[in-house]
């Protein structure tokens, strides 16, 4: 359903296609399957995941972009995908990613094996997925799913975390490596 609607703005030109569709299908999926039991939402709690987003990007830094990324031509691209791409990597990937894939597969793939097999075999899949990172890929979604599973931490706030991440990686990408190189 996913791919049939982003292709249906594609082929309409309507700019953003994927994250709207992305967003729309995020809510609609809260709202089907909510999580009854996860962590509340308390400042400190909020504070501490966002500063768990924010650590784990500077590892991302440090790990495996420092001295290694190709930074885009920005002149090359709109303000428009810029936005776009922004509000996609910031806001509407991390929700629809939390809740599909360590909410939905997370928790049905524990039904069929172990907590943690089902963690490996999401995060795997996930890290597939996002093939120009995917060792780093399959950490972040080892830890989110740690946060899942073990911290009963909701969508909503590990979307906080992996936002968090996102905004550091696109400010890295954006900025030439936040303007040392």
């Amino acid at each position: 359903m996913a791919a049939g609607l982003i292709r249906l703005g594609e082929i309409f030109a309507v700019a953003g296609a994927k994250p709207l569709t992305e967003l729309l299908l995020a809510v609609i999926l809260l709202k089907l399957y909510p999580e009854p039991h996860v962590a509340s939402w308390t400042l400190k709690r909020a504070a501490a995941l966002l500063l768990l987003g924010c650590s784990l990007a500077i590892f991302w830094v440090v790990v495996f972009a420092w001295g290694r990324t190709r930074f885009p031509d920005l002149a090359a691209g709109s303000e428009v995908a810029v936005l776009v791409g922004l509000s996609s990597s910031i806001v509407t990937a991390p929700i629809f990613e939390e809740k599909v894939v360590r909410n939905l597969l997370l928790r049905g793939g524990a039904i069929l094996a172990t907590p943690w097999l089902s963690a490996v075999v999401v995060s795997a899949v996930f890290s597939l997925v996002h093939r120009n990172a995917v060792a780093w890929s399959f950490i972040l979604s080892m830890v989110l799913c740690w946060l899942a599973l073990s911290k009963n931490i909701g969508t909503l706030q590990r979307a906080v975390v992996h936002g968090a991440v996102n905004a550091i990686v696109m400010a890295w990408y954006l900025t030439s490596g936040f303007g040392f190189f």
